[in-house]
């Protein structure tokens, strides 16, 4: 007989189980303490806070070098009026839920910006500025990165001018030693913009380039009474740190080229409180009521710290107290909403859809109607069709050039229609899916109408891309980005110049704002959780130069805890039948892929089965095998968590509620099933598990699970609802298997307990 026990594992270990429902919000506080434990950077101190006024003029450059507003005499108030233009609050946290320190002007100023001021956003400038109080006089640096060029004034005097034509913005990237006086001092910026991103990066480091404690900021003039000028909060999101984002990688993966790139690397500093006026320094404190339960306030700096632990409306009332005793209060709230990628991590069946010459010799992502029927029919969740393929040719009717003026546009005579997503993603949603794109990181060279641009107009590509996606954002609003070719951005693709630096923060802003539930996918061959941006959730690719194992080959490793933030896992599988492709014989077997949904599923891992429609590589009879037989069964697999059972050799568990879920199958990851798998040649503590009679004899008399809290409600075998027989004893749930119907591909019991047993029997 087989003999299993309930206990909990430690999270983040591939094929281990994780916690129960019951415990969520205990398991964010020891994951978030460890996760400081362990040596994590600390987050930045970057300005996410401004008063901005523009846009200005900038015609080919002209504007970078004219006054636009009196440079070297401003002390700006919020509503006030500089050169024609009203200083307005910046902080795109407020409307942008991407976690970075990237100061947003292009969606900020973006003509289709609900609430924005509107206004273009190419060929402008903008003035940046905010007060800073520092306790005495002190040298240190001013740390800005821009798209495109930006001057800097301190107290009056400019102390920084790049023109930076063309160039992309990085942290850090213009790093300026500068005197901060005693008291409040008066820091302006302006940053030019030619075509598309348009955005910066500011802070104020030690000249060692570690984080200033101490500094007070304010978007307010000084002068008067003390007052908290703070008055609006961002939303925090379940299981995800709030605003804050600092990645904790060992060393050891360091040798990574990705990780290197500390421009992709995603990085956001703390939310901070900002008052005005009084004596500073100010202390700040919670008077009444709470703060959303895994938050902590730092009394001293005014920055919120912690990771969210679930959704809530969390209300309370901040006071500042200045160095003379003098104080003032906000009341103020934060609303913390599910995570978006949290449909996705419940999620077990997705699809990409590659688009390439199909029958007649167009190009096409298959039959839009029969595509959606087929994955509706096996429960898909999302698929995510190509927008534009490696050569630079969009599938959707642009109006976006290429950085040489050539129409990216899918124009060839053989469409029948430019538009080759729209009718897809229309299918999907009327069948309740969600739809959205896949869209290459860069673009090759085999693209007869020159789309090139990442090898030949470096970094006029990013200006390309942003626009592309900006449109593809606002036409269909896309509930992922799929992005691909990440493995690749860094490399010299071509005449020996560096693609390190993508822009990453400036594209997810974009997509954040203006689809906030849009999940970003970034496909660098396995999963990883840096080099990447702020993702939401990881990727694996099956294939790589290590296997064609489409099904088996290159498993997920899931997160591995180097980022705060809860990701979602999801791995690419290529069912297919060409021989050529895969240079061998392999074929659909319809079986055999619902193994892999199953087996990944049980996991925690979304299986994104490709189903583009190309010649030799779509079966579309064994596609609907796998669907008839995958739907009835979904719920099993959808919504749930491994565990909470230890991992046994039948195959796996996974619970629901208050459902837990046996799923009895074999694979090459050790799962045996119901075959007959003797003693001989297993390690010993396998070993004892088995009665010596064979696997197949134990679990076809009966079968063990506990220990058992409470009770059982009810046994039975799914799909076909049939009740199975039970008994307790001594704690264990005992199940009588001889009616048991085998399944050849995944014989599936349910165990449905009391409420209260499900929880108490799961944190055993």
């Amino acid at each position: 007989m087989l003999l299993s026990s309930w206990v909990l594992h430690k999270p983040g270990i591939p094929g281990s189980p994780r916690y129960p429902f019951c415990i969520i919000s205990l398991f964010i506080t020891i994951c978030l303490v460890s996760w400081q434990a362990e040596g994590a950077a600390t987050p930045p101190r970057a300005i996410n806070t401004w008063l901005v006024a523009g846009p200005f003029d900038n015609t080919d450059y002209a504007g970078f070098d004219r006054d636009d507003l009196g440079e070297d005499a401003q002390s700006p108030l919020e509503g006030g009026k500089a050169g024609g233009r009203t200083w307005r609050m910046f902080d795109d946290r407020l409307y942008c839920r991407n976690l970075d320190d990237y100061n947003d002007l292009y969606t900020f100023f973006h003509p289709k910006r609900e609430g924005g001021p509107g206004g273009p956003n190419e060929w402008v400038a903008a003035y940046a500025h905010v007060y800073v109080w520092s306790p005495e006089q002190q040298a240190c640096e001013l740390w800005v990165g821009s798209n495109d060029g930006f001057q800097a004034w301190l107290n009056d005097t400019k102390v920084a001018s790049v023109e930076g034509k063309l160039r992309q913005a990085a942290r850090g990237q213009d790093r300026t030693p500068i005197t901060l006086e005693a008291g409040w001092n008066r820091l302006l910026l302006k940053i030019a913009n030619a075509y598309g991103v348009w955005g910066f990066y500011a802070s104020i480091r030690h000249p060692d380039s570690a984080p200033m404690d101490g500094l007070e900021y304010a978007t307010k003039p000084p002068n008067g009474p003390l007052e908290i000028t703070t008055n609006t909060m961002p939303r925090g999101y379940s299981e995800w740190p709030y605003v804050w984002l600092a990645l904790n990688i060992p060393e050891a993966e360091r040798t990574n080229t990705l990780a290197e790139i500390e421009s992709n690397n995603p990085s956001a500093s703390p939310f901070r409180f900002m008052a005005a006026g009084g004596t500073p320094p100010y202390r700040w404190r919670i008077t009444g009521g709470a703060l959303p339960d895994g938050l902590t306030l730092d009394e001293a700096e005014g920055e919120l710290q912690g990771v969210c632990a679930h959704i809530q409306e969390a209300q309370f009332t901040v006071e500042a107290t200045d160095s003379t005793g003098s104080n003032a209060q906000a009341h103020l709230a934060i609303s913390v909403l599910e995570r978006p990628n949290a449909w996705h991590e419940h999620a077990r069946l997705g699809a990409l859809i590659h688009n390439m010459p199909g029958p007649n010799g167009k190009a096409w992502l298959g039959d839009p109607e029969r595509q959606a029927s087929l994955m509706a029919a096996a429960g898909y969740s999302y698929a995510a069709m190509m927008s534009k393929n490696d050569g630079g040719n969009a599938y959707w009717p642009t109006d976006i050039p290429n950085s040489a003026g050539k129409s990216t546009g899918a124009d060839w005579e053989q469409n029948a229609s430019r538009d080759l997503v729209g009718p897809l993603a229309n299918a999907l949603r009327a069948r309740d899916m969600r739809a959205g794109f896949y869209y290459p990181f860069i673009e090759s060279e085999n693209n007869g109408l020159g789309g090139d641009d990442y090898a030949s107009n470096f970094p006029r590509y990013m200006d390309v891309r942003l626009a592309q996606v900006e449109e593809l954002c606002l036409a269909y609003r896309p509930a992922v980005m799929w992005f691909d070719g990440a493995n690749v951005i860094f490399s010299d693709f071509k005449a020996g110049k560096p693609r390190g630096n993508h822009e990453l923060d400036a594209l997810y802003s974009m997509i954040k704002t203006f689809v906030p539930e849009c999940l970003v996918l970034a496909n660098a061959g396995t999963d990883i959780e840096y080099g990447l941006g702020d993702i939401d959730a990881l990727v694996c690719e099956s294939e790589g130069a290590e296997t064609l194992d489409w099904r088996w080959g290159r498993w997920p490793n899931g997160q591995k805890g180097y980022s705060p933030k809860k990701l979602s896992d999801e791995t690419w599988r290529f069912p297919n039948t060409d021989q050529a492709f895969l240079h061998h014989g392999e074929y659909f077997h319809w079986e055999e892929w619902a193994r892999v949904v199953v087996s990944m599923a049980c996991e925690g891992v979304m299986c994104n089965l490709d189903h583009s429609e190309w010649p030799d590589r779509y079966t579309h009879s064994e596609r609907m095998r796998l669907a008839e037989w995958l739907k009835p069964r979904l719920h099993t697999l959808e919504g749930t968590r491994p565990g909470p059972l230890k991992e046994d050799l039948w195959g796996y568990n996974v619970i629901k509620n208050n459902t837990l879920y046996l799923h009895i199958l074999h694979n090459p990851r050790g799962k045996y099933g119901f075959e007959g798998k003797s003693s001989r040649g297993l390690p010993e503590n396998m070993a004892g598990l088995l009665d010596g009679r064979g696997f197949a004899q134990g679990l076809q008399r009966e079968m063990k699970v506990g220990p058992i809290a409470g009770n059982a409600t009810r046994v039975y075998q799914e799909p076909l609802g049939m009740n199975l027989d039970f008994r307790i004893e001594d704690s264990q749930l005992i199940i009588n298997m001889q009616r048991v119907v085998v399944d050849d591909i995944d014989t599936i019991i349910a165990i449905e307990m009391e409420p209260a047993t499900a929880a108490s029997s799961s944190s055993k």
